[in-house]
């Protein structure tokens, strides 16, 4: 039987798989105290050694020329192949219930979840068997059908990033988009970086000036131009990768399955967005897979397409820092590495790779700088450009420790590193082909964007691979056309196709089964454009003009509303995660500064109000998200002026009667603030000192209709209190009830079914 060196490394690959699992299996718990970067490295180290020893082993066995032990050697790699195939097989059923489990209950959506584990399990092999079936029978091309194709599926995809209605998205509520927008909206008002302001997510902000300002001369309001651009970027990253991906692949369907199974995170995993990593962290990374390839093919414009890369990696570090570092990385190896296919001498190469490399990096801190002189603020030191990674909390805030290898992070690792390890000696050699190599760079890519997953394993924050992990699974895929000789080459091929298989069919069909429901979802939360439209407009009136505010979701409110009056700094969720910074006194500065009347906080930032401000609305919506906006008045709460505007308006007209009802109830408190209202309301015309206090809320709401309360008309509604002991609830209902004063009602935009349900 003859063995081939393909065959060898394949084994080997294997091999150092399982010993990567026992060590992962034996060390996994060192993560508990903050070193899961550390061990991802020295697990790759580990990866690589293995495989090198026991593939230079196995060829010295196998040379030897003695038909006994190549006979022993065949049965030694059969017996090997046939663990492996054992291994991969309860390996991936153990992940799938361990992954399965993990979104039982209410978010029990996805296809594993609605028919049973083993008739999944059945179907995903019985179509994985077909697809190699299928690929190995056939190769064809059809170029307009795939561009149709990724149009398609790309704007789909792009559909999923709109989200006007920022308050209900449900994945992670607004915490995440607010997360994100904060610093676009904070560039569109050219507000400059600082102390106050470092944008933890890079500073992309500044590419999206101009764009969303184009977008908005089309008539609609700030955040829904920044919706819009988001979901732009979102689509060009989407045709990158289905280009680069059609230049992996020569069959059809293996190409329109790799493209659904692309379409995984928004067709299935994502109930809404989750802009921090799609399309932000896969942009970059994509972008430069894309321009890594066009270096490798061209051979007449190399030069201009290198100093248009080193200036995309400038760009790609302001954008991004840790993508943008990992991405200017997996350049200079490309870049080297052609410059070395080119006989040039290796010290050179090093020089050019690192004096671009900081070229690169110094031209994006310049570009920093530049805007932030331009928009009237400081010169920024390297700590602040490269933050939160220099930031003293940096790791230990977003660490979590490692499961047991059977989970996810484990087959991501053999998948990226397995390419690298096959191909060395090619790579050593220089005897590596285009496609060879492509598919180097983005395991490479992957392996390098694995370091966010690895610092925090959570499913949502491994869509940052998603492309490579498709890519690398339809280029094994795509090997099944090649030449196969002996029976080694069939079963260690059958490993790897078997695995490659199952994972592009079971996030195609992940896609293909859950799109509709998903985007369902998607569609009456965070696309409800409806609902945000009627509490933006509710919110315009309650919130007067001048208002000033700052806090949780303010910015993506007043984006929306058109407003400018905001205390515009970094995210509340990452600057009071991250920064050492005196909030409290930075806020008392601003404050003294403008000198409001009006204050407008989110949830949780109350203890920054000072003492002389007093909380006149609360603007509390019940979904789950905690979404909460607070309105206060500078002073003692006097004058007709927030009588009538903050609390008739803000609880009698917009659907928030119980804000008045429970401060009327609670006047007889010891509460000093409480007290204060009261004080304020008995000093209006309407108040007299015989009244009761449910005469005085209703009379409080029939002024606000511009109605006389002391008419006759209306004293049937008093003695209703008297004689039938109705509560202030059933007195209003009533009220409204009645034909003669609902169009009263209606013309302050009151509606009344809202109100009984």
């Amino acid at each position: 039987m003859k063995c081939s060196e393909s065959t060898i490394r394949k084994m080997s690959l294997l091999c150092a798989a399982i010993i990567l699992f026992v060590f992962f299996q034996h060390s996994y718990t060192l993560t508990e105290s903050g070193h899961n970067v550390s061990l991802y490295i020295v697990s790759l180290a580990l990866f690589g050694l293995s495989y090198l020893s026991i593939s230079i082993l196995l060829q010295k066995i196998y040379d030897i020329n003695q038909n006994s032990i190549k006979n022993i050697i065949h049965i030694i790699l059969i017996l090997l192949v046939l663990v492996s195939i054992g291994f991969s097989v309860v390996w991936a059923i153990k992940y799938y219930h361990l992954e399965a489990e993990s979104f039982t209950g209410s978010n029990a959506i996805f296809l594993r979840h609605t028919i049973d584990g083993r008739i999944y399990a059945t179907v995903l092999v019985g179509f994985s068997a077909m697809l190699v079936t299928f690929i190995s029978q056939s190769v064809n091309k059809n170029i307009l059908g795939r561009a149709i194709a990724t149009i398609i599926v790309g704007l789909g995809q792009a559909a999923f990033l709109y989200t006007p209605n920022f308050i209900y998205d449900t994945q992670g509520g607004p915490f995440h988009i607010d997360a994100y927008v904060v610093s676009i909206i904070n560039c569109l008002h050219g507000v400059p970086y600082s102390e106050m302001n470092t944008s933890i997510y890079g500073k992309y902000g500044i590419f999206y000036v101009i764009p969303v300002k184009i977008i908005k001369l089309f008539g609609v309001n700030e955040w829904i131009a920044v919706t819009i651009a988001i979901c732009l970027v979102g689509f060009i990253t989407y045709l990158f990768q289905g280009y680069i991906l059609s230049k992996l692949v020569d069959n059809d369907l293996l190409y329109i399955m790799g493209l659904l199974a692309l379409a995984f995170p928004s067709f299935q995993l994502y109930s809404g967005v989750y802009y921090q990593v799609l399309p932000h962290r896969v942009l970059i990374p994509t972008i430069i897979i894309f321009g890594c390839l066009k270096y490798i093919e061209s051979t007449s414009k190399k030069r201009s397409i290198g100093l248009v890369m080193w200036l995309l990696c400038a760009l790609a570090i302001l954008w991004n820092i840790e993508t943008g570092m990992v991405s200017t990385i997996v350049w200079s190896f490309t870049y080297g590495y052609k410059e070395l296919i080119d006989n040039q001498k290796i010290w050179k190469i090093l020089v050019k790779c690192v004096g671009f490399f900081c070229i690169s990096f110094i031209s994006g801190f310049i570009i920093f700088n530049l805007y932030n002189l331009i928009v009237g603020g400081d010169f920024q030191s390297i700590k602040r450009y490269l933050y939160p990674l220099l930031s003293e909390k940096s790791l230990s805030l977003v660490q979590k420790s490692l499961d047991p290898p059977w989970g996810l992070y484990f087959g991501l690792i053999v998948l990226f590193a397995a390419p690298v390890c096959y191909y060395l000696m090619r790579l050593i050699r220089k005897n590596i082909d285009e496609k060879q190599l492509l598919i180097v760079i983005i395991s490479i890519m992957g392996l390098g964007l694995m370091t966010y997953y690895m610092n925090r394993p959570v499913l949502t924050n491994v869509t940052i691979v998603v492309f490579e992990v498709v890519c690398v699974g339809s280029y094994v895929m795509n090997g099944l056309t090649r030449e196969k000789t002996g029976l080694h080459d069939y079963a260690a091929n059958g490993v790897f196709y078997f695995v490659c298989a199952t994972i592009i069919v079971a996030m195609s069909f992940a896609s293909v089964f859950s799109v509709v429901d998903n985007y369902n979802l998607v569609k009456i939360n965070g696309q409800d454009s409806v609902r945000i439209a009627e509490y933006s407009r509710r919110m315009n009136v309650i919130i007067p003009d001048d208002t000033f505010a700052y806090g949780y979701f303010v910015e993506p409110l007043y984006s929306y509303m058109n407003r400018d009056n905001v205390l515009y700094m970094e995210d509340w969720e990452d600057l009071e995660a991250w920064d050492e910074v005196n909030v409290d006194s930075y806020i008392a500065q601003e404050l003294e500064k403008s000198q409001p009347r009006y204050l407008l906080t989110g949830i949780r930032n109350e203890v920054y109000v000072p003492n002389e401000y007093t909380e006149i609305f609360d603007s509390h919506i019940e979904i789950g998200s905690g979404v909460e906006y607070k309105l206060y008045y500078k002073g003692e709460i006097r004058g007709t002026y927030y009588l009538m505007r903050n609390l008739l308006v803000a609880s009698s007209v917009y659907k928030n009667l119980d804000n008045l009802i429970v401060q009327s109830e609670k006047i007889d408190s010891d509460d000093k603030v409480l007290a204060e209202y009261w004080e304020a309301l008995t000093e209006t015309t309407i108040f007299n000192e015989e009244m009761t206090t449910d005469e005085f809320v209703i009379k409080l709401f029939l002024n606000s209709l511009n109605r006389n309360p002391n008419d006759e008309e209306y004293a049937h509604f008093f003695k209703l209190i008297e004689e039938q002991n109705y509560s202030k609830e059933m007195v209003l209902k009533e009220f409204l009830s009645n034909e003669q004063y609902q169009n009263d009602a209606i013309d302050l935009n009151y509606n009344i079914m809202d109100f009984y349900n």
